[in-house]
């Protein structure tokens, strides 16, 4: 997940400035070192699925909502991640709902070790 984000903020970067190479004052290094260098971050995710299939045996159209929501904070300092994962599923006149409270030990990036 931290991944994607990073890559969404990488691509952010490269749009708003126009390139990446040498003669520009913006290069690789100093993105990823800037990526690195964030020290806290909160996130907000949100998915949904909507299925509908029909059963073979009776015919019936059968319907599946389903929506989640991640929400979290990261401390890179402390090299912890806490956060709330969120599923609710509605399936014939069911409303299921789950909440998952996570807590990460972050181990150290492969990014920042290889820039060392």
């Amino acid at each position: 997940m931290r991944r994607a984000i990073a890559f969404i903020v990488i691509a952010i970067v490269v749009l708003a400035s126009g390139c990446i190479g040498d003669s520009v004052g913006l290069t690789e290094e100093k993105v990823l070192e800037a990526i690195q260098s964030i020290e806290t971050g909160k996130y907000d995710q949100n998915f949904s699925v909507s299925m509908q299939f029909t059963d073979p045996d009776t015919n019936k159209e059968i319907t599946l909502t389903m929506s989640g929501r991640s929400t979290g904070v990261f401390n890179n300092t402390a090299r912890l991640e806490n956060g709330t994962m969120n599923l609710t599923a509605h399936m014939m006149g069911l409303d299921v709902g789950m909440n998952w409270p996570y807590i990460f030990l972050l181990k150290a990036s492969p990014l920042r070790a290889g820039m060392q």
